[in-house]
């Protein structure tokens, strides 16, 4: 039986959704983009880095979580569930 290729699922290029600055030279930053032909979002954590030679900029740490789109929702209920509780409690939001 001849084997049959099948192209690799389209992917695409990361649209920027927000950066959340995280204090102490670390912020968060928000895509959405395919990945292996699902939409997913991805959180990944940056770092400010310092450098004589290059000045400062941020690059991207081994840190971070891809989400699918259809567990969005329930994750921005959790997220919203937490600032709630965070709140009533005197936590700083």
């Amino acid at each position: 039986m001849p084997s049959q290729h099948h192209p690799a699922p389209a992917e695409t290029r990361p649209v920027r959704v927000a950066t959340v600055p995280l204090g102490d030279g670390h912020e968060l930053k928000i895509t959405a983009t395919t990945r292996r032909g699902r939409n997913v979002a991805e959180a990944r954590l940056w770092s400010v880095v310092y450098s004589a030679h290059s000045g400062v900029r941020t690059v991207a740490t081994r840190r971070g979580f891809i989400v699918p789109a259809d567990a969005l929702p329930a994750l921005v209920d959790a997220l919203a569930a937490a600032v709630a509780i965070l709140a009533t409690t005197g936590g700083p939001v």
